[in-house]
């Protein structure tokens, strides 16, 4: 093989690796962090929060609890089956990823 081939088969393999590792990375933060804009996230019981796709109401939120019935999420937050209220601080700390939802209230999550 002349130096033209070695040089052309060098950069196709270059060029794969870095396409591949592209990809990984992407799908690998994609699985990581789900939940984005648009979800909810409602406390079902005292420090327990389940994420949610619609907006619950004012009517979904009942009794009284030291934290709001639901979040808005705003920016990407890890995938996980629920959420502790040291998960919610650390959300609602600055750079903010959560904010109370418009009909939120202190109270616990009632609807379905």
């Amino acid at each position: 093989m002349n130096n033209f081939g070695k040089l052309s088969v060098g950069i196709s393999l270059a060029v794969a690796v870095i396409v591949g590792s592209a990809f990984k990375s992407a799908e690998a933060s994609k699985e990581a962090s789900k939940p984005g804009a648009g979800a909810f996230l409602v406390q079902t019981s005292n420090g327990l929060w389940e994420e949610r796709n619609t907006e619950p109401t004012s009517l979904d939120c009942a009794g009284s609890a030291s934290m709001q019935c639901y979040y808005r999420v705003t920016a990407a937050i890890p995938d996980q089956s629920s959420y502790s209220t040291s998960d919610i601080n650390n959300f609602l700390a600055s750079p903010a990823k959560i904010v109370a939802g418009e009909h939120s209230s202190q109270a616990l999550y009632t609807g379905d």
